[in-house]
């Protein structure tokens, strides 16, 4: 061989060495995707290669088709709780139905529970005139009370007096400040009242307001003396 066919044979085999290793490296590449692919779909192996874009979309796609279902049972065990609890029974009064309310619209609304079975389905309602008290102007603050009889039978209340109700003007604090019957003679006479049904008795009463100062809240309570239990409250302002 001639100097010039070795030359020729050298040059031919350094130029074909990177177009060798190319080949190796494009084939080494392919077989480490797929190696890491078959480890992806098999053991989740997390070693290797990062996955080509279709595997990675198709596991997006599988990932919430497995959580979807767990956290729709979540959502309906969190709310079979919620109204589980809304449903459990409570303490508060009942309310009238709407043939009671369109028949007697003036009458209470809620219907409070009684440690005394006698005053089942009684229920009272209070009125201040006025709302706003000008002690410069009124002396005498208006009281009504109203006691309905919401159930379907008769309610008998007897009384060792003649006195039916009392009415208590008290501060912010509860400290009593004015009672009507300290104004009011109390004779011992018996008496008892009837309360049909779907009907009421009204007392309409007046209490002197000369302990009240301006620019507070007061509070006024009536109740039954005979019957504690009959009582309610409400607040009202005092201006100058």
């Amino acid at each position: 061989m001639t100097s010039r066919s070795v030359i020729h044979a050298v040059f031919s085999m350094a130029t074909s060495l990177p177009e060798t290793w190319v080949r190796n490296d494009v084939a080494k590449t392919s077989v480490s995707w797929g190696f890491a692919w078959a480890c992806t779909r098999k053991v989740q192996c997390r070693g290797f290669a990062k996955p080509p874009s279709g595997a990675q979309s198709r596991q997006r796609t599988i990932a919430p088709r497995i959580f979807m279902p767990i956290d729709k049972w979540l959502i309906l065990l969190m709310a079979g709780s919620v109204f589980g609890q809304e449903a459990a029974p409570t303490a508060t009064p009942r309310r009238r139905g709407w043939l009671s309310r369109i028949l007697h619209p003036f009458s209470p609304d809620v219907i409070p529970q009684y440690k005394d079975p006698r005053l089942r389905g009684l229920a009272l309602d209070l009125q201040i005139t006025p709302q706003t008290v000008k002690l410069s102007e009124v002396r005498q603050l208006g009281i009504k009370v109203t006691l309905a009889n919401l159930s379907k039978r008769p309610v008998a209340l007897d009384f060792p007096t003649n006195q039916r109700i009392e009415i208590y003007l008290k501060n912010s604090g509860g400290d009593i400040l004015t009672k009507w019957s300290d104004n009011h003679a109390i004779t011992e006479k018996t008496g008892t009242i009837l309360v049909n049904p779907q009907e009421r008795v009204e007392y309409s009463e007046t209490i002197s307001m000369r302990e009240l100062t301006p620019n507070k809240v007061f509070i006024a309570e009536v109740f039954f003396p005979q019957y504690p239990e009959l009582r309610i409250r409400q607040k009202f302002l005092a201006v100058p």
